[in-house]
């Protein structure tokens, strides 16, 4: 996610993709300490049970936050300023078995969180 001029709501937008992250609070202004609620829908539908893991640039570590819930929704905790990358992966059976046994699918959500307040 890019901020780009005026803030408004087009952060928690679903943009159609197969499977997607979507923030339901803007990352931008988060402040390390909070939490970011996001959703993941599989298919424009709530994905449950899918592990989410977390990553902020520089520090080389990436750490699983735990599991979307029944209606695709997890809290992730912000621990410190920096750029993160969220992302999970869902996985199922190919509908077409001579194709392939498997179809992997994987989303990512990347904002920057400041120690400050913006502007």
């Amino acid at each position: 996610m890019v901020l780009s001029g005026t803030p408004n709501d087009s952060y928690r937008q679903s943009v159609g993709f197969v499977i997607e992250i979507i923030a339901e609070s803007n990352p931008y202004s988060l402040r390390p300490g909070e939490e970011l609620p996001v959703r993941i829908l599989f298919r424009g539908m709530p994905a449950a049970g899918l592990q989410v893991e977390a990553a902020r640039a520089g520090d080389g570590r990436t750490a699983v936050i735990g599991r979307s819930d029944a209606d695709g929704r997890i809290r992730i905790p912000i621990s410190a300023a920096g750029k993160w990358r969220l992302h999970t992966l869902l996985m199922e059976r190919c509908a077409d078995a001579a194709t392939a046994d498997w179809e992997s699918f994987w989303t990512s959500l990347t904002f920057e969180i400041r120690e400050a307040g913006p502007g």
